[in-house]
C-alpha cells in the first residue's frame, strides 16, 4: 500500500515546463467553436465589427496567450503573434489590414529582392513590401470581401510565413539583411540547451553508424524509415526554429517528392543533410533554440481514420524485421509513426497524448535529464511502470469521453514481454479507438 501511494505522488509531481512539438490550432475548445458561429453569423448579417471581434476570440489561445485586441465605436486593433514575428493590424468598417516585420535591409542587394519576387508569386492572400529600409508582409481587404474563412487563411499565411522567413533570409543574406522585432521570444535555459544539443549529436552519430553498417540494398526500406524517425525526433524533441528547422523539412520534403531519385539516393542525400547539422557549431544550435507563442499551426485537422490507416499500414512492414531479430529498424518504423503523426498531423488531443507517452518510453534517457521523472520505460533494466502507463491511459480515457463517449483503449491486449511489442500493441489498439460522437 506504501508502495502504491509514494509511485502516484511521484507520477503527481509537477513536471518541468518544456514545450515539445510545434504548436497546432487543428483541434479548438467549445468555447472557441461558438465564437466562431458568432463571427460568422454577424458577418451574414453586415455586423462587420461584431464579425470581427468574435473571430478574434476565436483565435485566442488562453494558455498560449498569443493575440490581444481592443475595440472602439468604428474600429479594431489587434496583435497576433506567430513564432517570432507580430501582426500588427486594423478592422474598421470597411477594411481589414494587417502587417508584420520580417527583417530589416542593411544593404540592397538583387539576389533578396528576386527571392521575394519569388515567393510573391506564391502567395494567394499576402505580398512582402519594402519601405524605410523594413522589409514587412502586408494584407488588406474590404470587409465585404473579408469573411472570417477569409481572414483565418489570410492571416495564417502572413504570419507563417514571415515567422518562417525571417531567420531564413537573414542566413541566406547576412551582410544584407538583419533581424528584427524578435525581443518577444523567450530564450531557453543553458541547461536545457545544453541537454538538446548533446542528443542532437548523439542521435544523429547512433543513427548514422547504424545506417553505415546495413546493406543499403538488403535494408533501403528500413534505413530510410530510421532517417526519416531521425528527422521527425529532431523536430520534436528539440524543436528547433531557423536553419535547423528549414534542414529537417528539407529532409521530409525531398523524400516524399515525386522525383527520379531512388530510395538509396534519398538516402544518400538524408545522410549528407544529417552530417551538415552534425556539422553545426554549438553556439549556432544554441541561436535557434528558443520559445516562441504561436496562433496557426502548420499541421491541419486529419480525420482520425487517417493516423488508424497509417498505424496499420507501417505496423505490418514493421514484423519482419521484429521477427528477424532487427530490433533497431524495427523500433525505429514504430516510433517513426509516432513522431510522422506529431510532425504531419492536426489529431485529437487523446490520440496526441498516446503517442506522447509512448515518445516518451522510446527515448526515456533524454527526459530524464531535462527533469521528467515519469518515463514509463526504464532502458536500463528493460522494465515498465505498468501501474503509471495504466493510469496515464485511464487519464487519457477519461478526459476523451467527455467528448467521445465511445473511446476506449483495452489495456488486456498490452503486451510487457518487450519494448518493441509493448509500442505495437497499443498502436494496434489505437488504431481501433472509436471517435464517434453517438
Amino acid at each position: 500500500m506504501f508502495n502504491r501511494f509514494f509511485n502516484w505522488l511521484k507520477t503527481t509531481k509537477d513536471e518541468p515546463n518544456i514545450r515539445f512539438g510545434r504548436y497546432s490550432d487543428a483541434y479548438k475548445t467549445e468555447k472557441q467553436y461558438a465564437y466562431w458561429d458568432q463571427s460568422t453569423k454577424a458577418f451574414e448579417e453586415k455586423n462587420y465589427l461584431d464579425a470581427y471581434s468574435a473571430f478574434f476570440n476565436y483565435l485566442r489561445d488562453e494558455e498560449e496567450d498569443n493575440l490581444n485586441f481592443t475595440e472602439a465605436i468604428d474600429h479594431i486593433n489587434f496583435e497576433i503573434t506567430q513564432g517570432s514575428k507580430v501582426i500588427k493590424g486594423k478592422a474598421t468598417k470597411d477594411k481589414v489590414v494587417a502587417s508584420a516585420e520580417v527583417v530589416k535591409v542593411k544593404r540592397l542587394t538583387v539576389a533578396f529582392m528576386r527571392k521575394l519576387m519569388e515567393v510573391n508569386y506564391n502567395l494567394q492572400y499576402s505580398r512582402f513590401a519594402l519601405k524605410d529600409k523594413i522589409i514587412s508582409i502586408k494584407f488588406d481587404t474590404s470587409v465585404i470581401d473579408g469573411s472570417p474563412d477569409k481572414l483565418y487563411f489570410a492571416l495564417k499565411e502572413l504570419g507563417t510565413r514571415a515567422d518562417r522567413y525571417d531567420d531564413w533570409l537573414v542566413h541566406e543574406f547576412p551582410t544584407a539583411l538583419a533581424s528584427i522585432n524578435n525581443q518577444h521570444i523567450k530564450e531557453l535555459p543553458e541547461s536545457e540547451k545544453e541537454i538538446k544539443f548533446k542528443y542532437l549529436q548523439s542521435w544523429i552519430e547512433k543513427v548514422l553508424e547504424q545506417v553505415e553498417k546495413l546493406d543499403h540494398n538488403k535494408f533501403a526500406g528500413g534505413i530510410a524509415y530510421m532517417l526519416l524517425n531521425l528527422a521527425y525526433k529532431i523536430d520534436y524533441l528539440i524543436t528547433p526554429e531557423g536553419k535547423l528547422m528549414e534542414r529537417v523539412e528539407r529532409i521530409h520534403k525531398m523524400y516524399f517528392a515525386n522525383n527520379d531519385l531512388t530510395v538509396i539516393e534519398k538516402i544518400d542525400r538524408m545522410v549528407r543533410d544529417f552530417k551538415e547539422i552534425q556539422d553545426m557549431l554549438k553556439e549556432e544550435v544554441f541561436e535557434e533554440l528558443y520559445l516562441v507563442k504561436a496562433t496557426f499551426g502548420i499541421t491541419n485537422p486529419t480525420l482520425p481514420q487517417q493516423i488508424s490507416d497509417l498505424i496499420i499500414k507501417e505496423s505490418q512492414r514493421m514484423i519482419w524485421h521484429r521477427d528477424n531479430n532487427h530490433l533497431d529498424i524495427a523500433l525505429n518504423i514504430l516510433e517513426y509513426i509516432c513522431q510522422y503523426s506529431l510532425f504531419y498531423f492536426g489529431m485529437p488531443r487523446p490520440t496526441e497524448m498516446l503517442f506522447q507517452m509512448l515518445v516518451r518510453m522510446l527515448n526515456a534517457g533524454f527526459y530524464q535529464e531535462l527533469g521528467f521523472e515519469q518515463t514509463y520505460y526504464n532502458a536500463n533494466t528493460s522494465q515498465f511502470d505498468t501501474s503509471a502507463i495504466k493510469r496515464k491511459i485511464a487519464e487519457v480515457q477519461k478526459e476523451a469521453r467527455t467528448r467521445y463517449p465511445n473511446f476506449k483503449i483495452n489495456t488486456s491486449k498490452l503486451r510487457y514481454d518487450s519494448l518493441v511489442n509493448f509500442v505495437y500493441s497499443l498502436l494496434t489498439e489505437m488504431s481501433k479507438i472509436n471517435y464517434s460522437r453517438q
